[in-house]
């Protein structure tokens, strides 16, 4: 049993080695739905290995139809970068509120090997692209510190409004009672 175990922890050492390899910036792009904007973005795609990897690039998600690639495939040289550049057209209205994203997948390619097990780098980005609620939406987020009996306590109200119409005068109260509802 022991063997086995210590076998399983090898392999997974020789195969986290390269789970590095390929690095891609930014992570995540964030941008605001407007009817018909045309984005052009570009992402890096960096290789941190001492040897050569054949990369391909695609997209998926709920709005990749409305984003083109400069190219699909490339070649990275050791230590190397390469950018992507990508169009995103969207039209003049995607449908549901809320978050619509795409991810660009970058996939190191395997070719010219015999094994019957083999370990590939992927890496992936996003973007995220918010489509206003109707009216007026606001959520809320409250931040507030650790205090003891008869110290001042913080509370911190951070708004955000995703909707449509723009908030001019908003009006907020924090109630406080202990544990008997007091």
């Amino acid at each position: 049993m022991k063997l086995r175990l210590i076998f399983f922890i090898l392999l997974l050492l020789i195969l986290v080695k390269d789970a590095y390899s390929v690095g891609i910036s930014p992570g995540k792009i964030l941008l605001d739905f407007k009817p018909n904007l045309e984005q052009a973005v570009t992402i890096t795609i960096m290789n941190t290995n001492d040897y050569e990897m054949d990369i391909g690039v695609g997209l998926d998600g709920d709005i990749a139809k409305y984003v083109t690639l400069n190219r699909t495939h490339f070649t990275l040289e050791p230590h190397g970068a390469e950018q992507v550049s990508m169009l995103l057209k969207l039209p003049a209205n995607i449908g549901e509120p809320g978050d619509h994203v795409v991810t660009i997948n970058a996939n190191e390619i395997m070719g010219g090997t015999n094994a019957t097990f083999a370990a590939t780098a992927s890496i992936n980005s996003k973007i995220i692209v918010n489509v206003p609620y109707p009216g007026k939406y606001v959520l809320p987020q409250i931040e507030v510190n650790n205090a003891n009996k008869n110290e001042t306590l913080d509370i911190k109200l951070n708004l955000k409004n995703y909707g449509a119409e723009s908030l001019s005068f908003v009006v907020g109260y924090v109630n406080i009672y202990d544990t008997e509802n007091k």
